[in-house]
């Protein structure tokens, strides 16, 4: 069922593309549409596209360094990162900003979708960090073999909580593209920001997480 669902999603992909540069954002209030295993999934309508906002929110029991670690190991995305097949850094400015390229898997018989991002860390204070994503254009060749994400927009927020837990809040905006029903693709458009916040969360439980530090951060 799960695959059928991003057939829908990534059938979608291939039908055109549409561009946000000439639009407003205007955004509803957030609702919340699934709770499961400890994680909170809300949507938002907003007018940069056709498909809903997502933000996850869950508790996480770990160090504030193991989290940012796990992220910027950006070779690692495909252990918890939901239908990533491969992810690279391509460009690394310094600890605070760098560029990821990933590729997702899409259910045969839609293609393969990719996408280049420019990533950067804001420590607002040493209990709260916020990882901001956005995807760039003209950076990375695209390949013959997929199909290159046109829109991301995606957020990491973590907050101490104590005790060495973190709220932790992710969040993203997408533009499909198409000229398919949006209701059918917001059905399933948690789905995967849904399952990487659960696999972020369980693989943080691993030994080799406990005792990392990132002298860079405060």
């Amino acid at each position: 069922m799960r695959k059928q669902q991003l057939y829908i999603i990534f059938l979608f992909f291939t039908l055109g593309s549409f561009s946000s540069a000439e639009k407003i954002e205007k955004v509803t209030k957030w609702t919340k549409v699934k709770t499961r295993n400890g994680i909170e999934v809300y949507s938002r309508v907003n007018t940069l596209s056709d498909v809903k906002e997502i933000r996850v929110e869950t508790t996480v029991e770990a160090s504030l360094s193991a989290m940012v670690y796990l992220i910027k190991q950006a070779e690692m995305q495909p252990q918890w990162v939901y239908s990533s097949i491969q992810s690279k850094v391509i460009k690394n400015y310094n600890n605070f900003h760098w560029v990821t390229y990933m590729i997702s898997d899409a259910p045969w018989p839609a293609t393969d979708r990719d996408c280049v991002t420019d990533v950067q860390i804001n420590q607002l204070s040493d209990s709260s960090v916020i990882i901001s994503s956005n995807n760039i254009d003209n950076f990375y060749p695209k390949k013959d073999d997929f199909v290159r994400i046109p829109f991301i927009r995606a957020s990491w927020k973590f907050k101490k909580l104590g005790n060495n837990k973190f709220t932790t809040s992710f969040q993203i905006l997408i533009l499909l593209g198409g000229s398919a029903p949006s209701w059918v693709v917001n059905l399933f458009v948690d789905s995967a920001p849904y399952n990487s916040v659960y696999n972020f969360r369980e693989e943080l439980k691993k030994p080799q997480y406990k005792n990392i530090k990132l002298d860079f951060l405060k």
